[in-house]
């Protein structure tokens, strides 16, 4: 039973760069990133957080990802 965590968790990464590379292609090609991608992204945390086998630090990694979109709105209103 113990194999199969570390092999989500990589499942998990793997389909994370995936998600990654496909929201970079769809906006390269058509200058917008369909919904659906930020929300697999999204979702895709918990068990990505889950089956991590050292502690998952959630307040951090959510700290981050409102510095970030904090920081892309700034961008986006100056239409950069």
């Amino acid at each position: 039973m113990e194999f199969i965590s570390p092999l989500l968790h990589q499942a998990c990464l793997g389909l994370f760069v995936f998600l990654l590379l496909l929201a970079g292609w769809t906006d390269l090609k058509t200058f917008t990133i369909p919904n659906h991608i930020p929300f697999a992204l999204l979702v895709l945390v918990l068990p990505f957080g889950m089956t991590s086998q050292s502690t998952f630090l959630w307040w951090t990694s959510f700290a981050i990802g409102a510095a970030v979109l904090v920081v892309g709105l700034g961008f986006f209103s100056m239409k950069l």
